[in-house]
């Protein structure tokens, strides 16, 4: 059970009903943050709408994405890729990768990050960058706090 108090959740069981993890707005995207194991993993829940997404970085740790619904357009490793409802994807830290959402309606999907996380980035996006795009250009300097390192302007335009 969640009843907000910090716990050594690597000892007991933890339980995250529908609406009770934390949500945040931040770049365009909610995201809601389900389980963080500090310095181990965590597991995010991120509503994606159509062309938000994040633009082309990497970092040290492995991330994971699971589509839940809609469908998400990556660049990974230079590479394209589309995935769907029930598709999954991992990428190993170090890997540079973008995404963004390409369905009408919100792409929900799950990320899995490993060892680590990205909470306190968000957290700080949702606090620093307030317009779209204009703020955008903080991005780099942002991510360098916290050992996410924005690739230089690259292509991150799903096609039409």
């Amino acid at each position: 059970m969640n009843d907000g108090k910090q716990r050594d959740t690597s000892k007991q069981p933890f339980v995250v009903k529908r609406g009770e993890g934390e949500t945040i707005k931040a770049l365009g995207s909610e995201i809601t943050f389900l389980f963080r194991e500090p310095g181990a993993w965590s597991l995010t829940q991120v509503s994606v709408p159509r062309d938000v997404g994040a633009p082309p970085h990497d970092h040290d740790f492995d991330e994971s994405y699971y589509v839940l619904s809609g469908s998400l357009w990556l660049t990974v490793a230079g590479k394209e890729v589309v995935l769907g409802a029930g598709e999954f994807i991992h990428i190993p830290g170090g890997t540079v990768h973008g995404f963004k959402g390409t369905s009408d309606a919100p792409t929900q999907i799950l990320i899995l990050q490993s060892p680590g996380d990205a909470e306190e980035f968000f957290r700080a996006c949702a606090r620093e960058i307030k317009k779209i795009p204009a703020d955008l250009a903080r991005m780099p300097e942002l991510g360098a706090r916290y050992g996410i390192r924005v690739a230089p302007s690259s292509r991150n335009t799903p096609p039409r």
